[in-house]
């Protein structure tokens, strides 16, 4: 099942792709709640990045971090950008190296990958009253 997070002017689909996580006696969906928390934890950081942009994002942006010591982000990268914005990815970066992975439950040197999908925001829509 794919949940979003609404944040500001961008719809934000996160998904858990975890590379040696994805141990047999952990289900799926427990790691994808406990991302999802996380990435709602860090809504923030992400807004902020949004904010930045002169136009909202749109595409698919992954991101590949790696888990440290104490559940520290390390080596956060852009594996894939089709946002078409040369700034995103570096502000996202920057601020997920900053992030306590341990509500994760992953062991040092696991990956987690971050798909984030970018939709501008639905505008409301102009109903009409009874004619």
């Amino acid at each position: 099942m794919i949940r979003g997070l609404h944040i500001g002017g961008a719809f934000i689909v996160a998904i858990a792709i975890a590379g040696s996580t994805a141990r047999a006696d952990e289900g799926d969906q427990a790691m994808l709640r406990r991302v999802q928390d996380l990435l709602r934890a860090h809504q923030a950081d992400i807004f902020g990045c949004v904010q930045k942009e002169p136009t909202p994002p749109e595409g698919e942006l992954l991101v590949r971090v790696f888990v440290g010591e104490a559940g520290r982000a390390e080596r956060p990268e852009v594996l894939k950008d089709q946002t078409h914005s040369k700034t995103l990815g570096r502000c996202l970066t920057a601020r997920i190296s900053g992030w306590d992975l341990s509500s994760l439950k992953a062991e040092v040197g696991d990956q987690i990958v971050f798909p984030l999908a970018f939709r501008p925001g639905a505008k409301p829509s102009q109903k009409q009253g009874p004619k």
